[in-house]
């Protein structure tokens, strides 16, 4: 496993085309649309704002519907359009995606319940008159709230795009976007250390040789959870900077060489840096050096706090180490800790293709796909 919030990048390209309609005529104005590539920056005060501790999340959504179809479709607040209504799994997607980052880089980090809200407005109409025990004891949560997460929905939507195909002609099609504005507001000194506004589309993700020929595609969903990744970067410490910043620019050129010597040159000048470390292994394990994996691999894994779920992906390289050394029963325990601990779906897929990566060297390809069945209950192939 390696140090990630682009997990899934590469595999979007070689997912189906969204439909595209082939034109041979004079191409129109609206040809290769593009936004800027976001930037990663960080914040010096990170550590302040990572100390708080207890969040509301409050999203809000104008009258711009997702259209699975592509544009988008305004509400008339005068007529019922039940068919159009928002839906409601992306505003269920953005929350619990703000709610891992926010446990990722705050991991007692503690989510009070939105249904919650309401109370603060009855209690400045009922000023304390009328509510009960249970009420006082809710509203007492809430004052221990240390700041508001506000998440405004801007748009979900495709649009629409002209590119060349392969025999000179012109093909459009739908490009997924989204657009959110976030606000954080700490409740005790009123301080807003959050505010932007994040735009991305797919396009922004397609390296700039495949601009012209290639239509993208993807899931929006994942779009949603970039968009975000992006909007919370004055959590990021340097370090998370730094790191992210290498891996989404392998994510766009693949490039292992200039990747690992990137790592090799942060270790220089931050050679406690676990994660760099483990990055480091993991690449060297991409590149077929098991040697180099392991001996990485255990000196990151020295360093970790072992209670923090940011540093998962470490104990379960811990784990791919005792495998590889015939530890059979401490990788098993190790495997099956992380998985209950991380609860899921995608972490167990993460670990799957852990376990074929590992397949593809031939010494432990038993015990790899023994391991496998244990864990998974199927075959490896």
């Amino acid at each position: 496993m390696n140090y990630s919030h682009f997990k899934g990048i590469s595999s979007i390209f070689l997912s189906s085309l969204i439909s595209c309609l082939f034109l041979s005529c004079t191409p129109p104005d609206l040809v290769i649309y593009k936004l800027n590539q976001p930037k990663l920056y960080g914040n010096p005060d990170y550590q302040k704002y990572i100390s708080y501790k207890n969040f509301m999340i409050l999203i809000t959504s104008p009258n711009l519907i997702y259209n699975q179809n592509g544009g988008t479709v305004y509400l008339d607040d005068s007529k019922s359009l039940e068919i159009y209504k928002y839906s409601e799994d992306k505003v269920s997607i953005i929350y619990n995606g703000i709610v891992s980052i926010l446990k990722s880089y705050i991991p007692n980090a503690k989510i009070i319940d939105r249904e919650k809200t309401d109370l603060i407005l009855r209690e400045k109409i009922f000023n304390l008159s009328g509510l009960t025990n249970k009420d006082l004891e809710e509203i007492k949560e809430i004052y221990a709230i240390d700041a508001i997460i506000e998440c405004d929905i801007n748009f979900i939507r495709y649009h629409l795009i002209y590119t060349k195909d392969s025999i000179g002609g012109w093909r459009y099609c739908y490009c997924p976007e989204v657009s959110l504005s976030i606000k954080c507001i700490s409740t005790e000194t009123a301080e807003i250390f959050i505010n932007k506004t994040c735009h991305l589309d797919m396009l922004q993700f397609l390296p700039k040789e495949k601009l012209i020929n290639e239509c993208p595609s993807g899931d929006i969903d994942w779009l949603i959870g970039v968009t975000l990744f992006f909007s919370f970067q004055d959590l990021m410490s340097p370090e998370d900077v730094f790191l992210s910043e290498c891996n989404y620019k392998y994510k766009m050129n693949g490039n292992k060489i200039e990747y690992s010597k990137a790592i090799k040159d942060f270790l220089l000048i931050n050679p406690n840096s676990y994660r760099a470390l483990g990055t480091l292994g993991w690449l060297y394990l991409t590149m077929g050096d098991i040697k180099q994996f392991i001996a990485l691999t255990l000196k990151a894994y020295k360093m970790i706090n072992q209670n923090n779920p940011r540093d998962m992906w470490i104990k379960v390289n811990y784990g791919h180490v005792n495998l590889v050394l015939n530890r059979i029963d401490a990788a098993e325990k190790i495997y099956r800790e992380a998985l209950f601990t991380s609860g899921s779906v995608e972490f167990a897929d993460v670990l799957r293709e852990d376990f074929k990566l590992l397949l593809d060297f031939d010494k432990y390809k038993t015990r790899v796909k023994v391991m496998y069945y244990k864990i998974f209950g199927e075959e490896l192939n």
